[in-house]
């Protein structure tokens, strides 16, 4: 059975599941001259949840004001949360990893959410550097709350996309089926084949050689 003193705490530039193991027990290794800091840094992080869609860049007097006023909201009912331990786990991810096409389509999706957000708030898109619409992006993923329910919507959309292009394939391929084959012409291009593979040429250079003159050796002109 686990220890439940014992927190393993993800190292994100340590690769791929790397963790050191802590023990927040009695005799564990956090002493007291460092708690308060450790409580900081975690009630930082717990309080200032489900902010990604307030933003406060770019505003000034009463717009601003008031997604401060908004935010401060979220953190004091973050509070209460964490009070009546209502506040959830994070989740650990999954061993397997997104594929690039799915988080593609996330971050387009979370690039639209931030221009959506930009536009109620007043802000142009054109007076935004793109760095920083995808810099909020990936901060709108990263967000414990939001981001899973976009790789959601971006993996539905992903898999309904395969299965639009998988039906057109058949379709198109059904269509070609239908498609009458010209008796010469396939003789033609079958002999022309049939030479190069003879000859060493290419299939070019074969249509060259059945076009020449006989005895010249010369590519014939067509008028």
């Amino acid at each position: 059975m686990a220890d439940p003193n014992v927190i393993r705490v993800p190292i994100t530039k340590g690769g791929k599941g790397a963790v050191v193991e802590v023990n927040i027990g009695p005799e564990g290794d956090v002493p007291d001259a460092v708690l308060a800091e450790v409580y900081l840094q975690g009630l930082k992080v717990l309080l200032n949840r489900g902010m990604s869609k307030i933003a406060t860049k770019g505003l000034e007097g009463e717009k601003l004001a008031q997604a401060q006023e908004a935010a401060m909201k979220v953190a004091v009912a973050n509070l209460e949360k964490v009070r009546k331990g209502e506040l959830r786990a994070t989740r650990a991810k999954a061993d397997g990893k997104i594929p690039g096409e799915v988080m593609t389509e996330a971050r387009k999706l979370a690039k639209a959410m931030i221009k959506a957000g930009m536009k109620e708030a007043g802000i142009k898109v054109s007076h935004v550097e793109p760095k920083e619409i995808t810099k909020q992006a990936n901060e709108l993923l990263a967000d414990e709350e939001v981001g899973p329910e976009i790789i959601a919507q971006a993996t539905e959309a992903v898999k309904a996309r395969k299965e639009k292009e998988e039906t057109i394939k058949v379709k198109l391929k059904a269509l070609g089926a239908k498609v009458p084959v010209n008796a010469e012409r396939k003789a033609k291009a079958e002999a022309k084949s049939k030479a190069a593979k003879a000859d060493g040429l290419s299939a070019k250079q074969a249509g060259i050689a059945l076009r020449a003159k006989p005895g010249t050796g010369q590519p014939s002109l067509r008028h």
